[in-house]
């Protein structure tokens, strides 16, 4: 029996730090918490933060506008305590043991019930949990007080690793993608449960499938108060509908009992992740009684299927595996870094998590890396990660810094990283969609200049490993994030079979981004990104009425909401591209498609690579506060940019790329490109493949279409393109790429390459074209998503067409945005908004823009 003590039924109050602790002394009780203090007691929500509930409360000023968190960092130096009275309910007082359980305690401090101390906690990680049989009350008020203290000191990311010594998400203290805030509060649930002197501790579940039978291995840890005769039942549930129950007598012994459980089910139904077949998962529920009733009961859920890890094609025998098999097929991993979901973390909304795993699925990933610097996420994550079959890449919470990257050695540093990890293990092993565990981010060492990731000999890798091995030995560990050789990629060291998983680049230079990833060589790129600024509508609230112009670092909003990405070096690629741009729509415009092509060529790169580099992760799907410029590809409110839609398509199931090494070409130069096809399913098709080239009006200069097969699970050759480049009106061509099933419906949208012929700011041009004409019709909704149809009414391509809704708050994805709307032509679209506005019965306003737009 269990009852949540989450809710707003909470109450916060600042103290200086330690003065909680002297009042104590002289009183038997809290009663001096009403008069002491250096803040009134305001509302809080549980689970949340104090920062949050102090921004509500009016307090402090919203820290993700303008400079106000700078304001805010008096909340970090001081101890808060969190109080609420509640009553047990009168389905719990039957029970004689009473647990109260946190889920999440948000750094450390102190536990207090009907003012008795019931103990210390510390670690953001580590759930702490009491039995509060002897000091309940059960038939009056109970008041309960968490005293925290004031926020650990810790490296941030200019820092040094081999100082840290507390387990609480680094990128709180600073990062290049978030500023200092620091969380303190109950961060994840709180509840209490009732149990009658047998608890159960641990449900491990391992699914295998032998021919036709499902065999599952269940291990349980119960502790009893007692020596007692006890019945486990156990009961398997696909879709709501029970399919196997078994109940097994045992005998418990006072204190510790382990014991396992096979079970067997006929053909059962395996999970797969996005992309590759459906995400079946069965429900497991677990109860131990005895002759007094049920005393203790769980509920977990788990999937069949046989993951491992193997050498990648040409791999030298040094290198670690990383092409993943599932369920006997080779799987190309694409997927997404995740970093927390805001800086105030334990406020994230179910809501939010629903979006944004969602943007992961509809963007055809099918893999998900939970970045060292942050959390080891919620339950909810891991869960929503499983329905969505998005697998996960789980590391350790250990991180590198600017100054050394190398994590603590000493006695005390392990002890607690033990506790945490396994704890985290035992925690996540159920879930399906876990398929590996890595130590940390980019764990590495300097030999002279060079940065070189730590191996599966430093002690603490050592040990991490060895705990994989013993709690959850079926999962892939990784020592880091890079591993293997090198760091980085090296021109000298190309073609040396020594680039295995390696980091970079974070951004996107021309010309030569090219040259970087037709060369690459890397067995896997766990990290890798391009930069692109925030929508306008973002870029104004982040102002809070300040200026948006400079762009750059001498803009003192820009340069404190992403410093890293708005450094005037990096956005002079972007005027060398666009020319001397002055205006801020156009400026968003320009740095976005830029991210967006850099991204998507990085991405198609690697895939015309397969399984000679078995994965990419770019850096990094979402950012958790406000930024000017970041590489996230989704704005903190939930908006995709332009370069997720560019994911999206280099995604893409069955696909065309092009490879090619420029943007800019002179007339009558030679224009040289190369057509790969690409095909993630195991099935081939015969398919036609049709390639045209057009001016920017629209006019096609030359075209072919090519009867093929697509290979199953292949990626190969097509065509290669040799064109004369013609003196072009607004010097600007395009390539669209096109597959279509025996010439009827199209198996993805065309993919559009853009091209100039001139070298001195090439796309400059884009912002001369002539004007389109687009209305929009709504045309009702389709199941939970809104139809629209869009219409070009001019003589003219309408160029990076975005539907979106009119209120800039609301975020919102569209099956087909920053699309070419050919002239004369019309589009039909689905927009998904966010799940905040989807129970409302009225239509929401939609906009239609593009590039070019009248």
């Amino acid at each position: 029996m269990q009852y949540s003590l989450n809710g707003s039924h909470w109450q916060i109050k600042a103290f200086f730090p330690h003065a909680f602790d002297y009042a104590l002394r002289g009183w038997k009780n809290l009663g001096f918490l009403d008069r002491n203090g250096e803040t009134p007691w305001i509302s809080a929500t549980v689970p949340g933060c104090v920062q949050h509930d102090l921004v509500k409360a009016g307090m402090i000023n919203d820290p993700y506008k303008g400079l106000h968190d700078l304001s805010c960092e008096w909340v970090m130096l001081r101890d808060w305590i969190y109080r609420r009275k509640f009553r047990i309910p009168s389905a719990l007082i039957s029970y004689s043991e009473i647990v109260l359980r946190f889920e999440g305690l948000d750094y450390s401090g102190k536990v207090f019930l009907n003012d008795r101390c019931l103990g210390n906690f510390e670690g953001t990680f580590l759930p702490v949990e009491f039995d509060i049989t002897d000091v309940v009350n059960r038939k009056a008020d109970n008041h309960l007080v968490v005293q925290f203290d004031r926020v650990p000191q810790n490296e941030n990311g200019n820092g040094r690793s081999t100082k840290v010594n507390v387990f609480k998400p680094r990128f709180s203290y600073g990062w290049d993608f978030s500023t200092s805030l620091v969380p303190s509060g109950i961060w994840d649930d709180v509840f209490l449960r009732g149990t009658r002197g047998v608890r159960l501790l641990d449900v491990h579940v391992q699914p295998e499938v032998a021919g036709e039978k499902g065999v599952v291995d269940v291990e349980i840890a119960a502790i009893s108060d007692r020596p007692r005769s006890v019945i486990f039942s156990l009961t398997i549930q696909d879709r709501g509908r029970e399919i196997k129950k078994t109940r097994v007598h045992h005998r418990l012994q006072a204190g510790k009992n382990y014991f396992h459980f096979g079970l067997q089910m006929m053909n059962p139904r395996l999970w797969w992740p996005n992309g590759y077949g459906a995400q079946n998962h069965y429900r497991l529920h677990v109860a131990v009684e005895d002759k007094t009733g049920i005393s203790d009961e769980r509920d977990t859920t788990f999937g069949f299927r046989k993951v491992c890890f193997i050498r990648n094609e040409s791999a030298k025998k040094d290198a670690l595996a990383y092409t993943c098999v599932i369920n006997g097929k080779k799987v190309f991993l694409k997927g997404w870094n995740w970093v927390p979901a805001d800086l105030m973390y334990g406020s994230v909304t179910l809501e939010k998590y629903r979006w944004l795993i969602r943007m992961m699925k509809e963007s055809g990933a099918n893999l998900v890396r939970v970045w060292g610097g942050g959390l080891i996420e919620k339950q909810l994550f891991y869960r929503l990660c499983d329905e969505h079959g998005i697998m996960i890449w789980q590391e350790f919470p250990q991180s590198g810094s600017a100054l050394d990257a190398i994590p603590p050695v000493k006695r005390d540093y392990l002890e607690k990283l033990k506790q945490v990890a396994v704890t985290a293990i035992r925690r996540r092993r159920n879930h399906p969609a876990l398929i590996l565990w890595c130590g940390g981010n980019e764990l590495a060492y300097y030999k002279g200049r060079k940065r070189l990731p730590l191996s599966g000999r430093h002690p603490v890798i050592r040990m991490l490993a060895n705990l994989v091995k013993r709690y959850d030995a079926k999962r892939h560990f990784l020592p880091t994030s890079p591993s293997g050789s090198m760091f980085f990629i090296s021109k000298r060291n190309l073609n040396r079979g020594v680039h295995h998983d390696v980091h970079g680049p974070w951004h996107f230079w021309v010309p030569m981004h090219y040259d970087y990833y037709n060369q690459c060589d890397a067995q896997f790129h766990s990290e890798f990104g391009a930069s692109g600024y925030s929508s306008v509508a973002t870029l104004k609230a982040i102002a809070d009425g300040a200026g948006l112009w400079p762009v750059d670092e001498r803009n003192p909003i820009n340069r404190h909401h992403g410093n890293m990405w708005v450094q005037s070096d990096l956005i002079k690629n972007t005027f060398e591209v666009f020319g001397d741009i002055k205006d801020i729509n156009h400026f968003v415009f320009a740095s976005q498609y830029l991210q967006a092509e850099g991204l998507r060529y990085a991405i198609e790169a690697h895939r015309r690579r397969k399984f000679l580099c078995s994965g990419v992760i770019p850096w990094q799907l979402n950012e958790p506060w406000p930024n000017a410029s970041c590489s996230n590809t989704v704005e903190y409110n939930g908006k995709p940019k332009m370069a997720f839609y560019y994911v999206k398509k280099a995604y893409e199931p069955c696909h065309l790329s092009l490879r090619y090494d420029r943007l800019a070409w002179k007339a009558n130069e030679p224009f040289r490109a190369d057509i790969f096809g690409h095909n993630s399913l195991d099935r081939s098709r015969p398919v036609l493949a049709e390639y045209q080239i057009r001016d920017i009006c629209g006019n096609v200069l030359q075209e072919r279409t090519i009867e093929m097969t697509l290979k199953p699970a292949a990626t190969f050759p097509v065509q290669a393109i040799h064109w004369p480049v013609a003196v072009l009106k607004y010097n600007l061509f395009l390539v669209a790429l096109r597959l279509s099933d025996s010439g009827k419906q199209p198996l993805s949208s065309e993919n559009l390459y853009l091209f100039s012929t001139v070298e001195n700011a090439p796309l400059a041009a884009l912002f001369a074209l002539p004007k389109a004409r687009l209305t929009l019709i709504p045309k009702g909704c389709k199941g939970d998503d809104f139809h629209v149809r869009i219409c070009n009414h001019s003589a003219v391509p309408a160029y990076f067409v975005k539907v979106a809704p009119k209120d800039e708050a609301q975020a919102s994805y569209c099956s087909s945005n920053y699309m070419v709307l050919a002239a004369k032509s019309e589009c039909d679209c689905l927009i998904t908004v966010n799940l905040a506005m989807r129970n409302r019965k009225a239509m929401p306003t939609f906009g239609c823009n593009a590039l070019n737009i009248a």
